[in-house]
């Protein structure tokens, strides 16, 4: 006779909601805030590269055939391609690789996410903890999480984390005789999701308090080509560049915001992190797809100086729809991002929730993230005046904004309907 049971699921099944990313990316309404999809696409140069690869790969082929481009490889990823993006972290960033052998140092991964997911997983025991910005990006709060760390969360401004509150964190935790972070999370260039960007003094600092007190310091460089005005000029300045022996942090970008969503991130990361990660990978998927691999190798290095200039020119004037509508119908503060994909508004109504407000925007044909997505639910968070601790707390009247797939028409209609609404 069979005997009826309930599976026994992991435990972070029913800790962990859906991600609202990822639940809001099924909707698609006429004013779309939401994900950060890119939506200044070089399509014609996609294509080009295509038929390219294909007729490349095709010529001398029978009907039933094989080809490496449709075949697995490493999981580290293609070599062309990992000196390629190596070449250009060195001689465009400043990160200090060594010339001729770059590659040795680069690692492909399906997506940025992935390494992000990788290096957590080859990092943390459950108990271990991390610190992270308030607010800070969900795909890395949900996967730390997932894995059983302890959150501590600490304060930004308008241009990042504040250095002062990080070194704090470690004092008192030191002093509670707790154990001090393995991890500190930073999106340097127009994070996600306020958009705020480091100086380079800030960078300095966090980098030397991260040496200070041992802790590996993640830098999510996603955002870091998609850059404004003025703000074109400046260095690029990863963090990363800082590392000279390839210690102390672990920097991951993504293709997706520089070329188109192939799922390819790339990754420098110290040793034997990097060995480590390369064998987690080995598990989730065995390898990225080559034929996207492929695709990006043909990208960077023969179009994309060419095409980012004008990408970047599309972002910006949806940008600056962005700022000038929610000046006009919104009633509170929000971020000045000088690149990225994002606009953090903080209503002045502290008693608004826009978690609750969601589905009647949505009603109206908008849609947005609500701020409160953005902080951790489990965890400590170091006071505003960094006097101490207290228990995580979320704000509800905060959304992010993304302007990335808009026309600036568009975001205009779209911010005053939402203005209605919050009136």
């Amino acid at each position: 006779m069979k005997t009826e049971r309930t599976h026994r699921y992991a435990g972070w099944t029913a800790q962990l909601k859906e991600s609202e990313i990822r639940r809001l990316l099924r909707y698609n309404p006429p004013y779309y805030f939401a994900g950060g999809k890119p939506g200044a696409l070089p399509l014609r140069v996609m294509s080009s590269i295509l038929e390219k690869i294909i007729s490349e790969e095709l010529t001398g082929k029978s009907e039933i055939d094989s080809t490496p481009v449709f075949d697995y490889g490493p999981s580290e990823g293609i070599p062309e391609l990992r000196q390629v993006l190596g070449e250009r972290l060195r001689l465009r960033d400043g990160i200090p690789l060594v010339k001729g052998e770059e590659f040795k140092e680069v690692i492909i991964t399906t997506g940025s996410q992935q390494a992000v997911y990788g290096v957590l997983d080859a990092m943390l025991n459950p108990g271990d903890t991390v610190i992270v910005p308030r607010p800070a990006y969900l795909g890395f709060l949900g996967v730390a999480v997932k894995l059983g760390a302890n959150i501590v969360s600490i304060p930004t401004d308008d241009r990042g984390i504040i250095p002062e509150g990080l070194n704090q964190a470690f004092e008192l935790l030191e002093r509670r005789g707790e154990s001090l972070p393995k991890l500190i999370y930073t999106v340097p260039f127009s994070d996600n999701p306020k958009g705020a960007s480091l100086s380079l003094h800030r960078k300095k600092e966090i980098f030397n308090i991260a040496e200070q007190w041992g802790a590996l310091l993640i830098e999510d460089a996603a955002y870091k080509e998609i850059r404004y005005g003025s703000a074109r000029e400046k260095p690029l300045d990863p963090i990363k560049k800082l590392d000279k022996e390839n210690t102390r942090v672990a920097y991951i970008n993504s293709s997706s915001k520089e070329a188109a969503v192939l799922r390819l991130g790339y990754s420098v990361l110290p040793s034997p992190l990097n060995d480590f990660v390369i064998k987690a990978k080995g598990f989730y998927d065995l390898c990225t797809p080559s034929i996207t691999q492929k695709i990006a190798l043909h990208y960077y290095r023969d179009h994309i100086d060419s095409i980012l200039p004008r990408i970047a020119d599309m972002y910006e004037k949806r940008a600056i729809a962005m700022k000038k509508a929610v000046d006009e119908f919104l009633v509170g503060s929000r971020t000045d991002p000088e690149g990225g994909f994002f606009v953090w508004f903080s209503s002045e109504n502290e008693n608004l929730n826009t978690t609750e407000l969601l589905d009647d925007a949505l009603k109206a044909g908008v849609l947005y993230v609500p701020g409160s997505a953005f902080y951790p639910t489990t965890g400590i968070a170091l006071k505003e005046d960094l006097s101490g601790f207290a228990p995580c707390r979320t704000n509800f009247n905060e959304i992010r904004l993304s302007y990335s797939t808009s026309r600036p028409e568009d975001i205009t209609k779209g911010i005053e309907i939402l203005g209605n609404l919050l009136a």
